[in-house]
């Protein structure tokens, strides 16, 4: 009778590895979770999860990764004791041992910087990128970036973020990593809401507001801003608005002696 009972166990043991072989099998194979291994999975954020034995990416096994080893980063890096991830993909020459993100889906190891799981070209070994307060631009010894490109015309060496896509160097002026012409570097500064100016000119996103006075310019807060003469949405003119008596109340509303105004447009009665 014990005999019956220990061969019925083992039985029963043979049956459930073979069950899980296969299943891990069938996972492998085709790349998504069975759903007999959803009671194994821990989620890991940023889409990634893992059981005992796999590595998975919005559903998807990531073949070349280890469970035992695997941690995610940020802005979709992640690595094991081997191998860099980018959303899920393998980074073939990034070094996982030395490798980490850095925010704003930039990363580097000890060799290159990547950009969106993708190596910035020209990278020298052993630089960083310098971590400026505002993160739209980075730079490295040599050269400065934006969303990944080298930034032409633009020294390293004197280069500060402004905010807003706004940048400047001893030279020059830029925005979204372009330059902005005939733009003073000594005396440019950003605003707020993409607002900027310089000792002759007032701009937005990068481009001159037109009628605008450098010297009395003010930010009003939600994309409103006046001059001595004129009030400003977005960059634009606010037709007949009194600036005197112009004032930003919340939530895009606006109002001066005569009329009320939501986000640039008059509101009729």
């Amino acid at each position: 009778m014990k005999n019956l009972i220990l061969y019925s166990i083992l039985g029963v043991l043979l049956i459930s590895c073979n069950t899980l072989s296969a299943l891990y099998q069938e996972s492998e194979e085709s790349g998504v979770i069975h759903q007999g291994a959803l009671e194994r999975i821990i989620p890991l954020g940023a889409g990634y999860a893992k059981d005992d034995f796999q590595v998975y990416y919005k559903g998807q096994v990531v073949k070349e990764a280890s469970s035992s080893s695997f941690v995610v980063l940020e802005d979709g890096y992640a690595k094991d004791n081997w191998t860099v991830f980018y959303r899920g993909r393998a980074l073939p020459d990034a070094s996982a041992s030395s490798f980490q993100s850095l925010g704003d889906e930039y990363g580097e190891d000890q060799w290159q910087m990547f950009y969106r799981g993708r190596p910035i070209d020209p990278i020298y070994a052993n630089t960083s990128p310098q971590h400026n307060r505002y993160r739209e631009y980075r730079k490295d010894k040599w050269n400065v970036y934006y969303g990944g490109m080298v930034v032409e015309d633009a020294s390293a060496s004197s280069f500060v973020s402004l905010g807003w896509g706004y940048g400047k160097d001893n030279w020059k002026v830029f925005y979204k990593g372009r330059v902005i012409e005939d733009a003073s570097a000594s005396s440019f500064k950003y605003l707020s809401d993409g607002y900027a100016k310089d000792s002759w000119n007032v701009y937005y996103r990068g481009g001159i507001v037109s009628d605008a006075s450098s010297s009395s310019f003010l930010i009003l807060g939600g994309g409103y801003a006046k001059d001595s003469w004129e009030v400003f949405y977005g960059g634009r003119i606010i037709p007949d608005a009194s600036a005197s008596s112009f004032e930003y109340m919340g939530e895009g509303y606006a109002k001066d002696s005569w009329n009320i105004y939501y986000k640039g447009r008059l509101i009729a009665d």
